[in-house]
C-alpha cells in the first residue's frame, strides 16, 4: 500500500511517499518539489479521530436524545393519585430593590467591637472572634446594651417604613410575578427507563 503525505515545514513543502508493507516495515523517500504559487493552498493533514472520541460522540448523541425525550415527557406528565409527587426545589431569586433587613442589637455591638477583638487577638479565626464577641455581649452592662437596643429599634422602624413603601408601590407584586416566571424546578427522582439505543 502506498500512502502520500504532505508536510509543511516553515515555508518549504515536501512530499513523502511511504510504503507500508504487509510485514509492517516502513520505507520511504522524501523530495522537495519546486516552489509554486499554490504552496500556501496545500491542505493540512488532519489525524483521524481515535476510537475513544468516536465512542464519546456516540454516547453524547444518546444523551441528547434522552434529554429531549425527558423534556417532552415531563411537559405532559400527570402523577397518579397513589404515586408520590416528586419534590420540587425552587431556586429563589433575591429582589435587589427590596429594603435591607434590620440588624439586631447584638450585630450593632459586634460591628463596634470586632476591630478591638481582632487587635487584641490577631491569631483568632472567624469562629473564635464570634465566640469572644458573644462572651463580651453577655458580660456587657445594661447601659451598653441599652445603647445598641435603641439603635436596633430605630433600624427596625426604618425597615418597616421602607417595607410598607415597597409593598404599596407595587414593586413587591411585580417581583413575585417575575419570580414565578423564572422559577427553576429540579425534580429529585430517577428515571428507571432501561431502553437500548443502537
Amino acid at each position: 500500500m502506498l500512502l502520500t503525505m504532505m508536510t509543511t515545514v516553515g515555508r518549504t513543502a515536501g512530499a513523502a511517499v511511504v510504503d507500508i508493507t504487509t510485514t509492517g516495515a516502513v520505507t520511504g523517500t522524501t523530495s522537495a518539489p519546486a516552489k509554486t504559487a499554490d504552496d500556501n493552498l496545500l491542505p493540512t493533514l488532519s489525524l483521524p479521530e481515535t476510537k475513544n472520541e468516536i465512542e464519546k460522540k456516540k454516547f453524547l448523541v444518546i444523551a441528547d436524545k434522552d434529554n429531549c425525550k425527558y423534556d417532552t415527557e415531563m411537559q405532559c406528565y400527570i402523577p397518579h393519585k397513589d404515586e408520590k409527587v416528586p419534590r420540587m426545589k425552587m431556586k429563589l431569586i433575591k429582589d435587589r430593590t427590596a429594603p435591607k433587613r434590620s440588624m439586631s442589637a447584638f450585630f450593632y455591638f459586634c460591628n463596634d467591637e470586632r476591630g478591638k477583638v481582632k487587635a487584641l487577638y490577631p491569631k483568632y479565626g472567624v469562629g473564635d472572634i464570634a465566640r469572644e464577641l458573644g462572651k463580651r455581649w453577655n458580660d456587657a452592662d445594661i447601659t451598653v446594651k441599652q445603647k445598641y437596643e435603641t439603635m436596633a429599634e430605630k433600624d427596625k422602624a426604618r425597615y418597616e417604613r421602607e417595607m410598607t413603601e415597597y409593598e404599596t408601590s407595587g414593586k413587591k407584586a411585580l417581583f413575585q410575578q417575575k419570580r414565578q416566571m423564572i422559577a427553576v424546578r429540579d425534580y429529585s427522582y430517577e428515571d428507571n427507563d432501561d431502553e437500548d439505543y443502537d
